[in-house]
């Protein structure tokens, strides 16, 4: 065993009291640093498990009159122990003096209590996800999630051991247990994923058979060849259930098309309405029904959102400078709000100049009816006393509907 427990801790146990007795010892009890479980049941029959192998030994367990806890098994020396209460916690000291401190806790509970540590470790990270989040609320966040993750770490070695894989898998389940749209959602956003890298490699083997025939497949079964495509998986999709899901376009102009013409889409819609699409330049997008309409006719630059800055300038504040930046932005996807198609978008600035923390706006809500497209927009940044030539300044426009964000550098000088 390792040494958990200093003997100064155990110089201020109770030395006069009456050790525990074998019948109140019923049900596990687990060391504090996750590496060892006792459980004793009827009549001191139990087991003594080395949690980091998983490895969980039968034996019996028998106490004697000055508190000398047993353990024996077949075939193997006993383990003894000096044994004492400390409260709430088993303390079990070997004749090295070496000491583990153990909480009696059910495997549920254990496995519970795991759970509510991920779900505050959750939310922890989520609240530093806050835009202008304070230094001082952000460094009392850092030290919470400090606390957190080493007891974590030990909960789940004492249930899983020290595979990764075992503990991912419990991890999982737990989440199930105390988190099931989020795992759903982790699970739906990793077929999303996947499906995406499928048409991404689908688009390298179209430029490979180029490269090699010098001209572009006819369809698409011409990619399925022994020193090419050999693994039909990459032309299913994960999200939909379907084999041979993507539609091929034939570039007859060659090198010549469009950067952003299609050459690949999903047949099907995912549930969320949306297509996978592979432009020309090996880029894929998702577009819905209307919007891969319009891409298949005129690109799918024009089905997308698309964002132009107008104009930047600066105004004195008592702080120092605040950028002002205009813009317009079009082409957002079509919504629906109190039962009416809307479009809507936020805008936020961000710069990064001498001091760690970046510079973040407040958003700027964009909204309006379908037919109001394009939309103007204002954002405002305070740099305080920064020097905006030594200043890197991006903007961020979220199409609310798509879920998707256009980012562009913010030119100074327009």
């Amino acid at each position: 065993m390792k040494r958990s427990f200093s003997i100064m801790a155990l110089l201020a146990l109770d030395l006069f009291a009456a050790p525990p007795t074998l019948g109140s010892l019923g049900g596990p009890w687990w060391s504090e640093d996750g590496t060892t479980a006792i459980d004793v049941g009827d009549e001191g029959f139990g087991t003594l498990q080395h949690c980091e192998l998983q490895k969980v030994h039968d034996g019996r367990f028998s106490m004697s009159s000055d508190g000398k806890l047993t353990f024996a098994r077949e075939g193997n020396p006993a383990v003894a122990w000096s044994a004492a209460m400390d409260g709430d916690f088993l303390v079990l000291t070997d004749a090295e003096g070496e000491a583990l401190r153990f909480r009696r806790e059910s495997r549920e509970a254990r496995t519970g209590r795991c759970g509510r540590i991920l779900l505050e470790l959750r939310d922890l990270n989520r609240s530093l996800e806050t835009p202008n989040i304070e230094a001082g609320a952000a460094d009392r966040i850092q030290r919470r999630i400090g606390e957190l993750k080493p007891r974590m770490e030990v909960i789940l070695c004492s249930l899983a051991g020290r595979s990764d894989k075992a503990q991912e898998q419990l991890l999982e389940a737990i989440l199930e247990k105390v988190a099931p749209e989020a795992v759903e959602a982790a699970r739906s956003a990793a077929h999303e994923t996947e499906c995406l890298n499928r048409l991404k490699q689908v688009g390298i083997y179209f430029a490979l058979y180029e490269m090699k025939k010098g001209a572009w497949p006819k369809a698409i079964d011409d990619i399925k060849a022994p020193d090419m495509l050999t693994d039909e998986i990459l032309l299913s999709c994960p999200v939909t259930g379907k084999r041979d899901a993507f539609t091929y376009v034939h570039p007859e102009k060659g090198d010549k098309t469009p950067a952003d013409a299609v050459v690949a889409w999903e047949k099907d819609a995912h549930p969320n309405g949306d297509h996978h699409v592979l432009t020309f330049e090996g880029r894929v997008t998702r577009l819905n029904d209307d919007e891969l309409k319009v891409a298949l006719k005129e690109g799918v630059g024009k089905a997308m959102t698309r964002v132009t800055i107008t104009s930047t300038k600066f105004s004195p504040t008592p702080d120092g400078l605040e950028l002002v930046v205009e813009g317009t932005v079009e082409g957002l996807r079509v919504g629906v709000n109190a039962g009416k198609p809307c479009v809507k978008a936020r805008a936020i600035l961000q710069g990064f100049g001498q001091r760690k923390a970046p510079y973040t706006s407040d958003a700027t809500a964009i909204s309006g009816a379908p037919g109001d497209q394009p939309l103007a927009f204002t954002v405002r940044l305070n740099l305080g006393k920064e020097d905006p030539k030594r200043m890197s300044i991006g903007i961020d426009v979220h199409d609310e509907v798509r879920r998707v964000t256009i980012g562009l550098p913010v030119d100074l000088d327009k």
